[in-house]
């Protein structure tokens, strides 16, 4: 499988799991009013959480943070331009 396939197996990976959170909450995050997404998060809109619920949400979902994307070297992008059937056309034209 190639790099684009590789990539668009990965957002569909992402956009299932989105999806999947949409469903629990019915619609999609940003269309509720702020009020009821504090809501449903067992928040305050004003005033957040308490110091005791991030420590006790920190050990029960883990931190917040986003994985490094591997970097891809320039060689790699051009070469995978040319795996492109739309580039072997306009290559053979």
């Amino acid at each position: 499988m190639g790099n684009l396939g590789r990539e668009y197996e990965n957002q569909s990976k992402s956009q299932s799991v989105d999806a999947q959170s949409q469903l629990v909450l019915g619609k999609a995050w940003h269309t509720l009013p702020a009020t009821e997404v504090a809501e449903r998060l067992q928040s305050d809109a004003t005033r957040g959480i308490t110091p005791a619920e991030a420590t006790r949400r920190l050990a029960e979902y883990g931190s917040n943070t986003l994985t490094q994307a591997q970097q891809r070297s320039l060689f790699k992008i051009l070469v995978a331009q040319f795996q492109s059937l739309i580039m072997a056309l306009l290559a053979a034209a």
